[in-house]
């Protein structure tokens, strides 16, 4: 075996004076090997290994360490392997499982809110014939003097607009001053610019503000009238159209978060009714891949704010120990979801993963090019299978615990799916990003 790795390395290496691969195994020796023994001792024992698997001792998760053992006998090699082995599984009795799967039924009343959202997203700012308040957009102009000599130019404005408490905390007593003026009133009044102000200059400096305040606008819900329902595609504006069509997205997006929490409450019963050590090298492998994913998460993000996604640093990321719990978990209960797997043989097929990529680009602007990108990248498909499977498997454990339906409202609903979610807001898309199994448009 020590032999052959040296010749194996010499067919890739340049040895002056030699063609590949025939350059003497003396020579050879002298410079590679200590990396031809220690591949050959690899191999040695990866090949024990395999045949002690072969034998049904046990299944190898990883091998943590491989050390030689002096022989007496030349033509003897003995060596210890240190390894972690996959526990053997032993499935509970899911008939003594039991979860509460949400129910819900839309009310007219989760219409009518949803349609005041609805009107409220579509409204506009009008002027306003009274005292100026908080969340009021207002035009302003004014100018400030420092000592009695007047500020530079750009810290003077003429006609700007600003939402009064839309501001950062240490212009907040700026907006205070204008709260309660009306249009056409004038107001001089003391500001003390923040210590981080970019002009060093001004930086925490008590200036004179002259300030005239023109106009007072608030923010007006859209009303419901034949422009409002046409944007909306109801060309015909009938009303009555409109509350369908969002009862049938709220009916869509209670289905799917009460699948999601249930999916989730399986799992919890799944890991709670099996206890059993997992392999740490497939717990370290888990957390690296969550840093990864945190890492492509604050990449995004970076994108999206228009940022270098180089920018922030390691010490930016989450450390190690953040993400041990649920790395502890994803090990264990996708090892239980593999012995179940194992046992009744779940099948996902090419024509399933092609049907739920086509339902996944549904919720792209273009899904022609979101279909593109999941063909152009394997790994993406794989997720989707993966998907697939799982939902497989869950489908199918519903069939074996007790399921009790628990009917609920929309509301409490939405705050059970934010509590389970740790009040993780989901990012917009982007056109650049290659979407994930499960994203698709709410």
């Amino acid at each position: 075996m020590y032999e052959t790795c040296l010749r194996r390395l010499s067919r890739t290496l340049r040895i002056p004076g030699f063609r590949a691969g025939k350059a003497p195994i003396r020579l050879l020796e002298q410079d590679y090997g200590e990396e031809a023994e220690q591949e050959s001792l690899s191999e040695l024992t990866n090949q024990a290994l395999r045949q002690a698997e072969i034998s049904g001792q046990f299944v190898i998760a990883s091998i943590v360490g491989i050390n030689e053992i002096a022989s007496d006998n030349p033509a003897e090699r003995k060596f210890s392997a240190t390894f972690e082995i996959y526990p053997q599984v032993a499935l509970a009795d899911l008939s003594q499982l039991s979860i509460e799967r949400p129910v819900v039924e839309i009310t007219a009343a989760d219409i009518d809110e949803q349609l005041q959202e609805i009107q409220m997203e579509q409204g506009s700012y009008k002027t306003v014939e009274r005292a100026a308040e908080l969340d009021d957009l207002v035009v302003v102009s004014y100018f400030g003097t420092l000592d009695g000599a007047p500020l530079p130019d750009d810290e003077n404005l003429t006609d700007y607009e600003m939402v009064l408490g839309e501001t950062i905390e240490a212009w907040q007593a700026f907006d205070a001053e204008i709260v309660g003026m009306k249009a056409g009133e004038s107001k001089v009044f003391h500001f003390t610019y923040p210590e981080d102000h970019e002009s060093e200059a001004l930086a925490n400096k008590k200036v004179q503000i002259h300030l005239t305040l023109s106009e007072i606008k608030t923010w007006v819900p859209a009303e419901i009238d034949t422009e409002f329902l046409m944007d909306n595609g109801i060309a015909d504006g009938d009303l009555d159209k409109l509350r369908a069509e969002i009862k049938e997205d709220l009916e869509r997006k209670a289905e799917k978060t009460s699948g999601k929490l249930t999916r989730q409450r399986v799992f919890d019963a799944l890991l709670d009714a099996h206890t059993f050590a997992v392999p740490e090298k497939l717990v370290e492998k888990e957390i690296r891949k969550l840093q990864q994913e945190d890492h492509a998460k604050m990449a995004r993000i970076a994108r999206i704010l228009g940022a270098d996604e180089n920018t922030f640093s390691a010490s930016d990321l989450h450390p190690p120990d953040f993400f041990a719990d649920t790395a502890q978990r994803n090990v264990r209960l996708n090892l239980i979801l593999d012995e179940i797997n194992a046992i009744h043989e779940f099948r996902v097929t090419p024509a399933q993963v092609r049907a739920r990529m086509e339902k996944n680009a549904q919720g792209y602007h273009h899904p022609e090019k979101t279909i593109a990108r999941y063909n152009a990248a394997p790994k993406h498909k794989d997720l989707i299978a993966a998907e697939l499977l799982e939902e497989q498997i869950v489908d199918w454990l519903l069939t074996k615990i007790n399921v009790v339906d628990v009917p609920c409202d929309h509301k409490a609903l939405i705050k059970m799916n934010i509590e389970a979610e740790g009040m993780d807001i989901p990012l917009p898309k982007t056109e650049g990003d290659a979407p994930s199994a499960s994203e698709e448009s709410s």
